[in-house]
């Protein structure tokens, strides 16, 4: 498989990950800004020089609520 068919597939896998999050109510955020699967996974295929830290937040019941995409410089 080449590297830009894995990046595209990779991609996928992600958005739809990230879409049955939106469908259960978690709140998306890219770089502390509320954000979507689409953008989230586009974000993070084009990342160069870098990556994105997932930072998972929890009520105060312990429920996650949201999921948070953090720019780290490498």
């Amino acid at each position: 498989m080449s590297q830009r068919a894995l990046r595209l597939k990779e991609k996928d896998d992600l958005q739809k990950e990230l879409s049955l999050y939106e469908r259960d109510g978690i709140l998306l955020k890219l770089n502390g800004q509320i954000s979507d699967a689409d953008t989230i996974a586009r974000a993070c295929r084009i990342a160069e020089d870098g990556t994105y830290m997932r930072d998972y937040i929890q009520n105060e019941k312990g429920e996650w609520t949201e999921l948070s995409f953090d720019w780290i410089e490498e």
